[in-house]
């Protein structure tokens, strides 16, 4: 596997000074090393919840939405955990959704119909306790202390019995919605420097125009994802799926998430810190050309976009339906084909060639070609299985 030691690569030229600017610590926030002494009743979907009555040695406060496709999915496997680890764990999800909400929407859905898990609703101090922006949100507490704060893929097997076994979890990947990464003084010559990923910052990207200079800086991210930004600032791109994604000379699971049990984890083995300023009075596309040889060559690898055969799903108009069904409430056929693609990572590409993307559409449930093809014919659309010559971005190990 390619080992890449970021800290050994030198700075173009030395940066005054770094900082950390997070969020003010209340009085009830706690954090990683705090005691959690919560020992207040709380409502769930079934009645009550005392937490004077909780036994278990690993709590696991998991935070989540609705509206939150991963924690939605991420039911079935907490069910099944909790069932293998009995007594010696609590998986509790925490919403602050009303119950009523909440009770529709677990009733009507596929994923959480067969919930056994306390689910505690209408949540407001929790929260308070462990602040967050985005969900899943999730509080490891052992023994009464709080070990870890963590995105929801790292609630499995492996680190359960990690915890169970006393190991240490402090080099876990830690989630944070609100510390920012950020260099002080702007008056700097056009330099750029990488760094090693920096647990506790959210992965972000960010330019910022200071003086004569354009910064671009990119907090905990991995290669691939940033060359989709930079090239996105000056073209038009497709969701780059897999398909789309050539590797020559390189090792797949340095660059790729896909089959990683933990992309946190995965992100925090392989991701990175970038900044550079070029000239304002460069044009957008000459300064992403340039920070985009920087960050290949620094990572020694070589980069270029192309065209490649794959297997895709060519979405069209079907003129011969007579009464397809039209929506007005339905999502958009583009909305709604890409995050097909998105949670579905097996799909291959989807392409339309229709002339109205905006027009909605109304899709039931999808999980191969032949469910996809019905969905879309009754709303209009044919759908064919072809091979075509589709964009793709080609990176090529620049090691001898």
């Amino acid at each position: 596997m390619m080992k890449i030691n970021l800290l050994s690569i030198l700075c173009v030229c030395l940066l005054s000074s770094l900082k950390l600017q997070g969020q003010d610590r209340g009085e009830m926030t706690l954090r990683i090393g705090d005691q959690f002494e919560y020992k207040k009743s709380v409502k769930t979907l079934k009645g009550t919840f005392d937490f004077l009555n909780l036994k278990s040695d690993l709590v696991i406060l998991d935070f989540f939405m609705t509206n939150c496709t991963a924690c939605i999915e991420a039911f079935p496997k907490n069910n099944k955990l909790q069932l293998e680890f009995g007594k010696a764990i609590k998986i509790l999800p925490i919403s602050p959704e009303e119950r009523s909400v909440v009770e529709n929407f677990f009733n009507n859905n596929t994923y959480t119909k067969q919930n056994r898990l306390d689910v505690v609703v209408e949540d407001q101090s929790l929260k308070e306790l462990f602040p967050h922006k985005g969900y899943p949100h999730v509080v490891w507490v052992y023994k009464g202390k709080v070990i870890a704060i963590t995105a929801g893929d790292m609630v499995n097997k492996k680190s359960i019995e990690e915890v169970l076994n006393g190991e240490n979890t402090s080099e876990w990947p830690i989630k944070n919605d609100f510390d920012e990464l950020q260099f002080v003084d702007g008056n700097y010559d056009f330099s750029s420097k990488l760094s090693d990923y920096k647990n506790g910052i959210p992965s972000s990207y960010q330019i910022d125009t200071i003086g004569d200079k354009v910064k671009y800086q990119m907090s905990n991210v991995s290669l691939l994802p940033a060359l989709f930004y930079a090239y996105s600032k000056v073209r038009k791109l497709p969701l780059m799926k897999k398909e789309r994604i050539q590797l020559i000379g390189l090792a797949e699971s340095d660059f790729l998430d896909y089959q990683a049990e933990s992309k946190s984890q995965w992100l925090k083995d392989h991701g990175f810190c970038y900044e550079s300023f070029w000239p304002l009075g460069w044009t957008e596309e000459e300064r992403v050309n340039a920070l985009i040889v920087d960050l290949t060559n620094r990572m020694k690898v070589q980069v270029s976009l192309g065209l490649a055969d794959r297997k895709v799903w060519v979405v069209t108009k079907d003129t011969a339906v007579l009464n397809p069904v039209l929506s007005n409430d339905g999502m958009r056929v583009k909305v709604a084909c890409t995050l097909l693609e998105i949670n579905n990572p097996d799909f291959p590409p989807i392409i339309l060639e229709i002339k109205d993307e905006k027009e909605k559409v109304k899709i039931g449930s999808v999980t191969n070609f032949e469910s996809f093809k019905y969905q879309m014919q009754k709303n209009g659309f044919k759908v064919s299985e072809e091979n075509r010559a589709i964009d793709n971005i080609i990176l090529k190990s620049l090691n001898k």
